[in-house]
């Protein structure tokens, strides 16, 4: 019981830097969500205007982010974000990403 719980514990202490950088934006209009931080990569789902985002991390230079809506996980071009601030989120260096199908959230 005392090893599940100490697990619990740095499982959640290793989680909070992460989601302490989220931020939260919404969509201009309609927008892929993408498998991959590229237009190559496969559309995951077609996102309305003026969704709610958690914007997770974001590539160098800001073009393109790793987003969670209340059903997906994927990535967006963040031309299509409103408020987004930059320098808040993560910066993902070089992901190891293959096109494909993604994965749903939730």
């Amino acid at each position: 019981m005392v090893e599940r719980c100490s697990r619990l514990l740095v499982a959640l202490l290793l989680a909070a830097p992460v989601s302490s950088f989220a931020f939260s934006t919404f969509t201009t209009r309609a927008v892929n969500l993408r498998a991959g931080p590229d237009r190559s990569f496969d559309v995951m789902a077609v996102v309305p205007a003026h969704t709610a985002l958690r914007v997770t991390g974001c590539q160098r230079g800001w073009r393109w982010c790793m987003v969670v809506t209340s059903r997906y996980q994927g990535w967006m071009d963040s031309y299509y974000f409103r408020h987004a601030v930059q320098g808040r989120a993560p910066i993902i260096q070089d992901p190891n990403f293959a096109p494909g199908a993604g994965r749903p959230h939730g």
